[in-house]
């Protein structure tokens, strides 16, 4: 039977864990941006309830596939009754363009939502590892950083 090497970082210094921390908080950080995004519409998608709540991608895509159908059948209905102006296409008073952001964000949410879980998680339980003097060392390291950035 073929074993598998399981590689195990030495983390002894309390540069090393604060690095770590830094690393995992950068990463968290940039999978964060997702959850912060504003939503341009109030997510309730006529025919498939609030966006804002599903979980599952397929549904989304068929949500926006709906969305998308509607809207191309809307123009070329207008067109053949022959009008050359006419409103804008809207589902449950926003825009497709509007769903579609806010069905692509959703979608980045669900898909790096275990990533961050799992990130977090460890940044959580290596900060638990910390004594209080490394905490309030790290605290101190970052202070000076922070108020060389400001001048």
């Amino acid at each position: 039977m073929a074993t598998k090497e399981r590689t195990v970082a030495k983390v002894g210094k309390t540069s090393d864990v604060a690095e770590i921390i830094t690393a995992l908080e950068t990463k968290i950080e940039a999978l964060g941006h997702l959850t912060d995004s504003k939503y341009k519409t109030s997510g309730q998608l006529e025919g498939f309830g609030n966006i804002k709540e599903m979980t599952n991608v397929s549904q989304l895509i068929k949500a926006f596939s709906s969305v998308k159908n509607k809207e191309k059948f809307y123009n070329e209905a207008a067109e053949e009754l022959g009008l050359t102006t006419y409103p804008a296409y809207d589902n449950s008073g926003y825009t497709a363009e509007d769903w579609k952001h806010d069905i692509q964000l959703r979608i980045g949410i669900i898909n790096h939502k275990d990533t961050l879980d799992q990130l977090t998680k460890y940044r959580d339980q290596l900060r638990d590892l910390l004594s209080k003097e490394e905490k309030k060392a790290i605290l101190l390291q970052d202070m000076q950083g922070y108020l060389k950035t400001i001048g």
